[in-house]
């Protein structure tokens, strides 16, 4: 039995003319099944590179999986009895935090005056420790190693931060 088509330039196979048309013999050569159990081929094509939903997008899986950083709210605060070494130390903190992108803050605050003593505090919203540590450094603040302990700088000013 034979079948015989239109050409379809599409389905020719670059070795025979468009011009021919498509035949199917009845009697053509089938390649007889192997020998053995079926065997079936699985194919894997997806990988997980891509953190678990909980880890924020800034940490990579490796990061992830050793180190998580948790965001906190903490607050800065800057005494002195010398005003100009207060102003310029707490100016040198403001002008990290700006220069850190996607920070929220509220300040600069002016904190009542204690005896001889001048205040500013500055409240950043959500950041790491590690971040906050690397803006003091970025401004020249050493802070404390724990929160609520206060930091004596090279300039007299007094620096403690705490976790609001």
């Amino acid at each position: 039995m034979t079948l015989t088509s239109p050409p379809n330039p599409l389905l020719s196979h670059p070795a025979t003319s468009a011009s021919h048309s498509s035949t199917i013999n009845s009697t053509s050569q089938q390649t007889p099944p192997s020998p053995g159990p079926p065997t079936t081929t699985l194919y894997s094509s997806f990988s997980l590179d891509y953190p678990p939903a909980s880890v924020p997008p800034s940490l990579s899986p490796t990061e992830a999986t050793s180190t998580i950083a948790l965001k906190a709210d903490f607050s800065i605060t800057l005494q002195s009895e010398s005003t100009t070494k207060l102003n310029a130390t707490f100016q040198r903190l403001m002008d990290s935090i700006h220069a850190t992108p996607g920070l929220a803050i509220r300040g600069p605050i002016r904190l009542p005056k204690d005896g001889k003593v001048h205040s500013r505090r500055v409240d950043i919203k959500s950041i790491t420790e590690r971040s906050l540590r690397d803006i003091g450094t970025q401004s020249g603040i050493l802070l404390s190693e724990d929160a609520g302990d206060e930091r004596i700088q090279e300039n007299g000013v007094v620096v403690s931060f705490d976790i609001e």
